[in-house]
């Protein structure tokens, strides 16, 4: 097996009484697109910087190929960072800025020509050379920082928020463009976003992260499929939860019982730690997607399928599919998704409307509510 090009071993970091990072551990592979995701103050721009170099661990190292660089400064490490701003030179042409670093580095000028010439091809800003950045769009002064990252060829490409700055057309073409440049380029790249879509579409792998601490690593599908905990389930996508009062185990099978559910046969992997005999289910949650979520007008009965009760609440167009509202009681509701047919359809029975949601009891998950 490969050594990892970046280890993180044990790094916290505190400012403070405030602790930002929590005793980190994970390893990034050699040519991926590795995602920090997790919401507003859950330490991944943090976690970057200490990669970058602008910040040092309190607690802890960081290695490449396996050398210990926590104490190297930014200009000794062979990683640069694209800024969420992309911190382009406003007075500066495209050209001056891609070359920015090679000239703090006193490179040859027939050198600097050459690869700000190879650069601008790779980034297909070829023939803008000549122009200043407020004369390019959002997406071109982008690339024009990528370009200025990579034409100094670091090991490791660091990009804080690099879509958030553009409208949503230009993103979509962006992450295209983004991963068309990893493969041609084969620097690995380290990506931090709060957006789990952009994680999604983006990355090889994604590390999640809540409150400084790391609650999974996986490929975007296991996290979807596979969450370790309900925060990591309602991160990564959009997901309902029933609050677990009991759980019985009956012949090495689980009946769990669950808020609006009722007791429910559950074939899944049992809890370590749970005993046979009447088990507390508190601190765990059953969990349901929308898009396993079926709706009909008849109670006709699904096998395999739970069925929950309700009135028909908004129906939100999305395009594709549309987003049904299932009010269950007064203070609960689902939503189910459904392609366009079954929308216009139900659309024509209206509001207040008793429909049945449901879904098959084997696409539900057992989750912890909390890791703590």
């Amino acid at each position: 097996m490969t050594e990892p090009i970046i280890s993180i071993r044990g790094v916290s970091k505190r400012f403070g009484g405030v602790t930002a990072i929590d005793n980190i551990s994970l390893d990034i592979e050699a040519g991926e697109i590795f995602a920090l995701l997790g919401p507003s103050g859950c330490g991944k721009s943090t976690l970057l910087r200490m990669l970058a170099g602008f910040e040092h661990p309190s607690d802890g190292s960081v290695l490449l190929d396996g050398k210990d660089l926590t104490r190297l400064p930014p200009n000794r490490r062979p990683i640069n960072m694209v800024f969420q701003s992309y911190a382009v030179f406003p007075h500066m042409t495209v050209a001056k800025n891609v070359a920015y670093g090679l000239e703090m580095e006193r490179t040859k000028r027939s050198e600097i020509r050459t690869r700000v010439a190879q650069a601008l091809e790779q980034v297909q800003l070829e023939g803008l050379g000549d122009r200043r950045p407020d004369q390019l769009s959002g997406g071109q002064r982008q690339r024009v920082a990528v370009a200025r990252a990579l034409i100094k060829r670091p090991r490791v490409l660091l990009l804080d928020e690099p879509l958030s700055a553009l409208d949503a057309k230009l993103r979509d073409a962006m992450r295209l463009e983004l991963v068309k440049l990893q493969e041609m380029s084969g620097v690995t790249f380290i990506i931090v976003t709060h957006d789990q879509y952009e994680a999604m579409a983006l990355a090889d792998r994604i590390a999640v992260l809540e409150n400084g601490c790391l609650r999974q690593v996986d490929t975007p599908r296991s996290l979807y499929n596979n969450p370790v905990d309900a925060f990591v389930a309602d991160f990564i996508g959009n997901v309902h939860t029933f609050d677990v009062s009991k759980i019985d185990l009956v012949e090495g099978r689980m009946r769990v019982h669950a808020d609006i559910l009722g007791p429910l046969m559950i074939d899944k992997p049992i809890p370590e730690g749970l005993l046979p005999g009447v088990q507390t289910g508190r601190g765990r949650v059953l969990t349901i997607r929308p898009e396993s979520i079926g709706i009909k007008t008849g109670e006709t009965y699904v096998p395999g399928h739970l069925t929950v009760s309700g009135t028909m609440g908004d129906i939100a167009f999305q395009g594709q599919h549309s987003v049904v509202e299932i009010r269950i009681n007064n203070s609960r509701s689902i939503s189910a998704i459904v392609d366009d047919a079954t929308a216009r359809e139900l659309d024509g029975l209206g509001h207040e409307t008793t429909v049945h949601a449901h879904w098959a009891v084997a696409d539900m998950h057992l989750l912890e509510s909390s890791i703590n």
